[in-house]
């Protein structure tokens, strides 16, 4: 009898922790809802109403900050969700306590350009219940990176070109880094809003373009690439023909989960032997 008791009390016992867990991992789960739906309308509403102020954040660069400092980051960055759908992998929680692992696809936009871009995030997030409710103290991304296409990299890179055929200032735009640099043939440095006003103004007008023997190199995890190429042009200069065959360097950044940036190009002459 007393063994049956025993058995009963200890069965009641873990009736009740399986739905105290069950309880907690809805909250959690209403948690995520919830975060997710501010993180498309108002993302710094988010952080600062679902953290507590202990909060860090690990970005997937690396990079560590505070709760103020990642509001603040989230006011100033050039970029915003515009829809995101997220996977909870895993819960764990104990006590007052919870490890999330979740994996979240997302499209994101520009603020200013309207342009939009596919992404994924890997993300480990602890929570604490403080006063009742589960709160956000700690969180750490991992970015998906997918598979470097080289087919799509040369893509870019002609339709740069093909921008610079056109002579079209506003269309070369699009494809250059904010911080662009381009070192001409004869040793001179352009920023960005140099080398488009150079070509808005007709003082660098190109009529071909022609790219050859392309060599790429994948650095930084797939967060940036170089190719070398043999360049056949025909341009001018301020009335200057600069036509002939030369070297080409160009650096890409990635600047989202599937778009790329020109963060700086070199063009030296080539030397008649090659």
């Amino acid at each position: 009898m007393k063994r049956t008791i025993l058995t009963l009390a200890i069965l009641i016992a873990a009736t009740i922790s399986i739905a105290g867990q069950s309880k907690d991992e809805q909250a959690i789960r209403q948690y995520f809802n919830e975060l997710d739906q501010m993180l498309v309308t108002d993302e710094a509403g988010a952080a600062e109403k679902l953290t507590g102020d202990d909060f860090i954040f690990i970005g997937g660069n690396g990079g560590k900050s505070t709760k103020a400092e990642q509001v603040a980051n989230i006011k100033n960055s050039t970029w915003g969700f515009a829809s995101v759908k997220r996977d909870i992998e895993s819960v764990r929680a104990s006590g007052n306590l919870a490890v999330v692992v979740s994996y979240l696809k997302f499209v994101g936009k520009g603020k200013k350009s309207g342009n939009t871009f596919n992404g994924g995030l890997r993300q480990t997030t602890v929570l604490e219940k403080r006063g009742g409710r589960w709160t956000g103290v700690s969180a750490q991304t991992v970015r998906d990176i997918p598979n470097i296409n080289e087919n799509e990299l040369n893509k870019f890179v002609d339709d740069y070109a093909a921008a610079l055929t056109r002579n079209s200032a506003d269309d070369a735009a699009k494809f250059l880094a904010s911080d662009y640099t381009r070192i001409g043939p004869d040793g001179s440095v352009a920023s960005k809003d140099e080398h488009l006003a150079s070509v808005r103004s007709g003082d660098l007008k190109y009529q071909s373009i022609e790219s050859t023997d392309r060599k790429w190199r994948i650095l930084g995890f797939g967060s940036a690439a170089i190719v070398t190429s043999r360049l056949a042009l025909k341009a001018g200069n301020k009335g200057r023909d600069v036509s002939g065959n030369y070297l080409l360097t160009t650096v890409l950044r990635r600047s989202g989960i599937d778009r790329w940036e020109v963060v700086s190009t070199q063009i030296s002459p080539l030397a008649a032997s090659n």
